[in-house]
């Protein structure tokens, strides 16, 4: 029987891993707590919204909170539009890479907030929310997953989230989501030629059914010149990736799989990107030097 919005819902985790997928993506504030464990990239997403296929209500609205709201006139559409952080990882790994040779998560204790909080997610509006939920249950009764539904720990009382630990984790990762967003927004709307080239190309992807990825050179330039990170825990968190990229650039070289060649490419390319940066001093909060997209 399908969950309904005024049905409270118990979950609990078993650790059982198979939700588990592929690695998870996190906000800005967080990326740089587990810089030291996924090798990430800036994720530019985008939900469009056009004169001639409208986004529902609901998740419009749902995605206007998380993100910032681009209108296209010319175009004749909207996007909602928000940046996030999804560890880029080689084929290599058929599920997150943090599982263990026995399917359990090696960093449970300190993972991310979208592990903590599943099945709820802040990307889903409450209809998407429902059915993810069913998803999670249904698997559990095929005896796939090994979800605990029967727990005492609600997680949604009459279609609202829980009022306990997750519901502050949850408000969290979209305020955290949408500030950086912003901040994004207001750094590449310094012209609006730059403005322009940025959201005309990523909606281009979008109808390509591609996906805009950059480093995180840009996101801690950002982050400096507001104030938000000293030159120090940059260079830091950049360091961190450096020796993951190089880790997983032998790995690559091991395993010698075709499939894992496009992403050893970006590898090098962000490690290319990232030792430039630190050479040039670019996140000297009084360097000039420094472009967006």
């Amino acid at each position: 029987m399908e969950n309904s919005i005024n049905e409270n819902v118990n979950f609990s985790c078993n650790m059982c891993g198979k939700c588990c997928s592929e690695s998870p993506r996190t906000h800005f504030y967080e990326m740089l707590e587990l810089s030291n464990e996924f090798v990430f990239q800036t994720t530019h997403n985008a939900i469009l919204s056009t004169t001639k296929k409208l986004l529902d209500k609901k998740i419009a609205e749902h995605y206007g909170v998380l993100g910032h709201t681009i209108v296209m006139p010319e175009l004749e559409a909207s996007m909602f539009y928000f940046i996030d952080f999804k560890p880029l990882e080689l084929p290599t790994y058929k599920s997150c890479s943090k599982l263990n040779p026995e399917g359990k998560c090696s960093i449970y204790a300190s993972r991310p907030t979208l592990c903590r909080l599943a099945p709820l997610s802040p990307y889903f509006s409450e209809s998407q929310q429902y059915r993810v939920i069913q998803i999670f249950e249904d698997n559990t009764k095929k005896n796939i997953w090994n979800c605990d539904f029967e727990s005492k720990t609600a997680i949604l009382k009459k279609g609202e989230i829980a009022k306990y630990q997750d519901d502050e984790m949850y408000i969290a990762y979209i305020n955290s989501t949408r500030a950086m967003t912003d901040l994004f927004v207001e750094a590449v709307s310094f012209s609006e030629e730059t403005k322009n080239n940025h959201f005309k190309t990523l909606f281009q992807m979008i109808n390509k059914n591609s996906t805009m990825i950059t480093d995180l050179v840009h996101v801690l330039k950002i982050a400096a010149l507001n104030n938000i990170l000293s030159k120090t825990y940059i260079t830091k968190v950049i360091e961190n990736q450096l020796k993951l990229l190089y880790k997983e650039i032998e790995i690559s070289k091991n395993n010698k799989l075709k499939e894992n060649l496009h992403v050893t490419k970006v590898y090098k390319e962000f490690i290319q990107n990232y030792e430039k940066a630190l050479k040039n001093n670019i996140f000297d909060t009084d360097t000039e030097n420094f472009t967006l997209i």
